[in-house]
């Protein structure tokens, strides 16, 4: 009885699992066919296809525009783009030309308004469709940001020898890229130079102190932009006036030009001795060659000269010579008694005056002609030759850019006949010191 019950439910038992099963398999097949009605009507007039999309999209702000720029990678189909800001109430119509290669679009949208702006970029095949969107955000600039610039501060000016001017900067402002400086040279002419940010000191040349000088600094507003803007320019306020200062005598150096006579009578007398010792008589002096010469063909006639290169243009007003001393030998014992002092900006090494009847060429100019004169008290001799002979070399109250000078010996003071007919003395000379002086201009900024 057991047995038969059990054999029985589980016939029931099959036969309801594969009829629960059939309405099963039933219901899922009319589920498909709802859900193919529901997908179908959009599907149709074909499949949907989007084209590639605008691809890292950047934006280059600029004045009163702004450059957009992206890449179109691997589809060959897409033939134009439409730009689109403001909310879609603005937007630009862009053809494309594609290659088989990556390529880079560039669209500029001139006549900007001063703002920040989101812009949707969707491209497009020849047959319409439309790609997903790609956004950008990007700031337009214009005089709005151009009037918070600021010109860059000036720490200090000076101005060289040679009539340059430095101008030395304190620390930028950020986006910085460049100074502007305009300002009118000493031949009359307006400059305009243009320094990176990068230098900290920089140089107009042939600067004219009485002129004007103006400052425009030069901006970016991010290392994306296009354009560059300057502050409203300004004219920089400074005072000059002049002071004269010793010229630096580490700077000197002998130059050896045609016809020059510069040989000492021994290396311990060479002529450099006349910038590296004191100012003072008691140095050892320089010692002509002409000292050690006995034969009457070998001496040296007067004139003679010699050349002494400063090693800088400079505006030179006096120079002061000390003679040797020592030994009764002030105001005699060979020293200069008459000479000239020759200036020159620049030389000519072709040019040799003794072939010229000892005449200079024309790039030297008479500085001063300088006469050593004793005083009447010879118990003054010692005071007055210790406090050096100042001659100045200013023409007309006026200095001249030299960088040369030389020393044109016509006469000193030894009363000695010698034994040559045509050369009445020796004519060698010493020369114990030498100190220049020049004019320097001082520029200050007024604060």
């Amino acid at each position: 009885m057991n047995c038969s019950f059990k054999h029985k439910t589980a016939r029931q038992y099959k036969k309801h699992f594969f009829w629960a099963t059939s309405v099963f398999i039933a219901a899922s097949l009319a589920s498909c066919d709802n859900m193919t009605d529901n997908y179908k009507k959009y599907l149709e007039g074909g499949e949907i296809i989007y084209p590639g999309k605008a691809d890292l999209v950047t934006a280059h702000p600029g004045k009163n525009r702004i450059e957009l720029e992206w890449l179109l990678k691997s589809d060959p189909s897409v033939t134009s783009a439409i730009i689109y800001w403001s909310n879609k109430e603005k937007y630009k119509e862009v053809p494309v030309s594609r290659t088989s290669d990556v390529d880079t679009i560039k669209v500029m949208l001139e006549n900007m308004d001063e703002q920040t702006y989101t812009f949707e970029i969707y491209t497009f095949d020849r047959l319409g469709n439309k790609s997903v969107v790609s956004e950008v955000t990007g700031a337009v600039y214009g005089d709005k940001y151009r009037s918070t610039l600021m010109n860059r501060a000036i720490r200090e000016l000076n101005i060289t020898d040679d009539g340059n001017l430095n101008i030395s900067w304190e620390t930028a402002d950020e986006g910085t890229r460049a100074e502007e400086l305009t300002y009118t040279d000493m031949n009359g002419i307006t400059c305009t130079a243009i320094f990176d940010v990068s230098e900290q000191t920089v140089r107009l040349e042939n600067f004219n102190p009485d002129q004007t000088l103006r400052i425009a600094t030069v901006f970016t507003p991010d290392s994306a932009a296009i354009d560059t803007f300057k502050a409203a320019g300004e004219l920089i306020d400074f005072d000059v006036f002049e002071t004269i200062a010793e010229v630096d005598r580490s700077k000197f150096s002998l130059i050896n030009l045609p016809g020059d006579k510069n040989e000492p009578n021994s290396a311990n007398n060479a002529i450099q001795q006349i910038w590296t010792n004191t100012y003072s008589c008691d140095g050892t002096p320089y010692i002509s060659k002409a000292w050690a010469i006995t034969a009457c063909n070998d001496l040296w006639p007067f004139p003679y000269w010699f050349t002494i290169d400063l090693g800088d243009l400079y505006n030179l007003s006096s120079l002061t010579l000390w003679q040797r001393g020592g030994n009764n030998q002030l105001y005699a014992n060979n020293n200069p008694r008459l000479f000239e002092i020759w200036g020159a900006a620049e030389t000519d090494i072709t040019y040799n005056p003794a072939e010229h009847g000892n005449v200079f060429d024309n790039n030297w100019i008479l500085l001063e002609s300088c006469r050593i004169t004793p005083p009447d008290d010879p118990a003054l001799y010692t005071s007055t030759a210790a406090a050096g002979h100042e001659f100045d070399l200013r023409i007309n109250g006026k200095t001249k850019k030299i960088r040369y000078i030389r020393f044109k010996i016509l006469d000193n003071w030894l009363a000695d006949s010698g034994s040559c007919p045509l050369v009445k003395k020796r004519t060698y000379i010493n020369i114990a010191s030498i100190r220049l002086d020049a004019i320097q201009k001082i520029i200050q900024l007024k604060f």
